[in-house]
């Protein structure tokens, strides 16, 4: 401290060292990656082997390769900008591009709205361009039910009620198949 305090005031120019260079920093991204994954690999190891492991880890490292690869390629050809929306319309065309789009913010809501149904009061999800209505059934007596509202809103991002069509009509879509999944099941 006394050493810095005295280059400061000779006016020496007192400046960080650069120990971490590119190679440092890519094996802490593998390693944060390793990590989080830890779990998936003893996985692998116990039911592969570590030469099964050791294969698959190869294989996987090229597939992941080739994602790179393609997604920097699309990405430079597309002209605009607007992600998975913008790639996949570029690719296969608009007609068929909902499905990746919405696939995205379906990702995001599927744990929520199954951990909503998962409790046996909730009987309704309402979800709009302005917030999310639950309505869980709070008690029934003989003829009577009493129902709880909880509402959310989605006060500071709007969705698009192009995007929250796509959502819901792949939602209608899931649900319509899993009934008829149940209904081939029960035949």
């Amino acid at each position: 401290m006394s050493e810095a305090a005295v280059a400061g005031q000779t006016g020496e120019r007192i400046a960080l060292l650069k120990v971490l260079g590119p190679i440092h920093v890519w094996a802490l991204g593998v390693g944060i990656v390793l990590v989080g994954e830890f779990m998936g690999w003893n996985f692998s190891v116990a039911k592969g082997g570590a030469y099964g492991s050791l294969i698959a880890c190869w294989i996987i490292g090229l597939l992941y390769t080739c994602v790179a690869m393609i997604d920097s390629e699309v990405t430079s050809t597309v002209a605009a900008a607007g992600g998975q929306y913008t790639q996949a319309k570029h690719i296969i065309g608009p007609l068929m591009a909902d499905r990746p789009a919405a696939e995205l913010p379906l990702g995001l809501l599927d744990p929520h709205v199954r951990t909503i149904f998962d409790d046996p009061r909730s009987k309704e999800l309402l979800v709009t361009r302005h917030g999310v209505r639950i309505v869980y059934q709070a008690h029934s007596a003989d003829r009577s039910e009493y129902l709880v509202l909880r509402s959310a809103a989605l006060r500071e991002a709007h969705v698009p009620a192009v995007l929250l069509k796509s959502i819901l009509d792949q939602a209608v879509a899931v649900c319509a198949d899993l009934v008829r999944g149940g209904a081939h099941a029960q035949a």
